[in-house]
């Protein structure tokens, strides 16, 4: 069986839908790639990062709490700022 990838449109439809009822679809706490990469962002100096494809946004809030971070944020993500506190991100 071979599975067709979904159109651009389609996969957007499907993970806003998979965010609005699941906010917390893959936890809320940072991945831990998040976590490692915010680690050698600090080692090497980096002072700002753009974040694409950013899900429910809990790693966008994890940089933007440590660094500058520019993300797309969409509807779904800022609708879950309240579980994200974050006193540097504005819409």
């Amino acid at each position: 069986m071979k599975l067709e990838p979904k159109s651009k449109p389609e996969q957007r439809f499907h993970w806003n839908e998979v965010f609005a009822q699941h906010p917390a679809f893959f936890g809320k706490e940072p991945s831990n790639f998040a976590q490692i990469a915010l680690d050698l962002f600090r080692k090497e100096g980096t002072r700002s990062v753009l974040e694409l494809g950013c899900g429910q946004g809990r790693d966008t809030f994890l940089f933007a709490r440590n660094l500058t971070a520019i993300s797309p944020l969409g509807d779904v993500v800022w609708g879950s700022r309240d579980d994200y506190s974050c006193d540097s991100c504005h819409t």
